[in-house]
């Protein structure tokens, strides 16, 4: 599980060739439909550049991250909540006191 914090952009790099076939997306944590708003996604997953990115405010909702192919199953029924924090401390996004990178890669 991890968390994002409220009034940032995240984007995933998927530019991995294990990213082919399985672009990088989210999930309601609720009841696992497709959540979108925010999300935009540039190229293909596996090739230069590609890459999906979230706008996470106040009202997103907790989430999933997931394969937007093969569903929640490939990928994280580890919920991805939403809180507040601190922007930077020591290069790192300060999010409950606790310095996190996030890292993208495989959907599996």
């Amino acid at each position: 599980a991890f968390s994002l914090l409220a009034g940032n952009t995240y984007r995933f790099t998927q530019e991995d060739g294990t990213n082919n076939n399985h672009p990088f997306g989210f999930a309601n944590f609720s009841d696992d439909s497709s959540y979108t708003d925010g999300v935009t996604y540039n190229g293909t997953a596996g090739q230069a550049g590609s890459y999906a990115q979230l706008v996470v405010t106040n009202l997103t909702p907790k989430l999933k991250y997931r394969c937007t192919v093969h569903g929640v199953g490939m990928g994280g029924n580890a919920a991805v909540t939403i809180t507040t924090g601190s922007l930077i401390q020591n290069g790192f996004l300060e999010v409950n006191n606790q310095g996190i990178v996030i890292q993208a890669g495989s959907c599996a």
